[in-house]
């Protein structure tokens, strides 16, 4: 019995050892952040129908007809709308939404997959979508949908790529007449221009061009330290290069090349009787030693794990001779 006490107090000893010394250790490991998660976004056909994205949809990772697979971020808001998923019924079939129920302001947290829904055309209507831009251009194929007379239908405004969504951009259809038709109309993004501009700077015996490169809206040219109105253009102040000082008597004219020496303090000859130190030509003076990068943190982690891992031996030697 005595001897089985002992044996089981060496173990939890040596596990004790191990354990600490594992925890000495650990800080000197450097540990690494993980990188962003991210998370599929699954569109499926479902039983009665076919799959296609419209509008430039991004971060495809998988498309084909049955399917479509986008790779978003987590925490991101939903990159496309359901007017970007375009599903394409089997005859006598009508689309009828998403299960689970699709929202374009959700946010991605996790993996989610959206199957399409159908049912049997019965009292059968249509209507049209069209996508144009600010000056009545089609941005987008014309889409027609065909469905059950007075069916509850939400046609919502697809995300193009350049474009502002219109700020309607989800509406309810009527669907008690055939013929009805939606319009959703988009306004470009306004884009930013790079606008390179040379400005001179003039120095005696010099020239130097610096060009400026500047950010701003299309039809407006800037120039540093001046104000700018849209669609005007502005012209730098001409500048009159410095005219060189005529010489005085008793001076001297040293070239830009030439750096010129410091006075000396001590001034002539009494220069010569200050103390010197020469330098042997085969001597080199030793240059400023950078700092090295402080690895204190290692050398006491590496230390002390050493320190534990002594005591956890000698621990364990220890059990072993009262177990003998």
């Amino acid at each position: 019995m005595k001897k089985a006490k002992s044996g089981l107090k060496n173990r939890i000893i040596t596990f004790l050892s191990v354990c600490t010394l594992a925890a000495a250790l650990f800080p000197a490991v450097p540990v690494h952040a993980e990188g962003a998660r991210s998370y599929q976004v699954v569109f499926r056909a479902g039983a009665h129908g076919t799959i296609s994205q419209v509008g430039n949809v991004p971060n495809i990772e998988e498309e084909d007809p049955e399917k479509l697979v986008l790779r978003v971020d987590y925490g991101s808001k939903m990159p496309v709308t359901s007017g970007n998923i375009v599903v394409t019924e089997s005859s006598g079939y009508e689309f009828t939404g998403w299960s689970p129920d699709f929202d374009s302001n959700s946010t991605v947290t996790k993996k989610t997959v959206y199957v399409a829904q159908y049912k049997k055309l019965i009292d059968e209507v249509n209507y049209t979508v069209n996508y144009i831009d600010q000056d009545g251009n089609s941005l987008l194929t014309q889409k027609v949908v065909v469905c059950n007379k007075n069916e509850k239908k939400t046609e919502e405004a697809p995300v193009i790529a350049n474009y502002t969504l219109p700020g309607t951009s989800s509406v309810d259809v009527d669907t008690s007449k055939d013929g009805t038709v939606i319009t959703f109309q988009y306004t470009v993004q306004p884009q930013e221009e790079i606008v390179n501009q040379t400005e001179e700077v003039f120095v005696p015996g010099t020239t130097t061009t610096n060009v400026v490169t500047q950010t701003g809206t299309p039809g407006t040219t800037t120039t540093p330290g001046t104000a700018t109105t849209p669609g005007t253009t502005t012209t730098p102040e001409a500048t009159t290069p410095e005219t060189t000082p005529t010489e005085e008597p008793g001076t001297t004219t040293i070239p830009e090349e030439e750096v010129p020496l410091a006075e000396n303090p001590a001034g002539g000859e009494d220069n010569e009787e200050q103390d010197t130190t020469t330098i042997e030509d085969e001597e080199v003076p030793l240059a400023d030693k950078e700092l090295k990068k402080d690895n204190s943190k290692w050398i006491y982690s590496a230390i002390a794990g050493g320190g534990i891992l002594v005591l956890g031996a000698a621990a364990l030697i220890l059990a072993r001779r009262r177990k003998m």
